[in-house]
């Protein structure tokens, strides 16, 4: 069974925002983390996801006033058919 969290992150640049989000993905141990709304790049959010031990990723950068998305899951969750554009992220998993 799959436990997701799923944030509409502002302020990820800041420090007590990211402590927040390690606290919850470290005590609540979900396999799919959904970010959006934040307008760090693809690069800062590859680092973050590194440091909380997620294995795979999805992005969709921000353009404009539109910030990110990015979907982080573990290795034992299987991700097909994923589909984005600057407003939603579509996937299906597999059982």
């Amino acid at each position: 069974m799959s436990n997701c969290i799923s944030w509409n992150v502002q302020g990820l640049g800041k420090q007590e925002t990211k402590r927040a989000l390690k606290t919850i993905v470290f005590k609540s141990k979900p396999n799919i983390v959904v970010l959006s709304g934040t307008k760090k790049r693809r690069s800062t959010l590859e680092n973050l996801k590194n440091k909380l031990q997620f294995v795979n990723s999805f992005y969709v950068d921000p353009e404009g006033i539109v910030g990110a998305l990015a979907l982080w899951w573990d290795c034992d969750t299987k991700r097909n058919g994923l589909q984005a554009d600057k407003n939603a992220m579509l996937n299906h998993q597999q059982q």
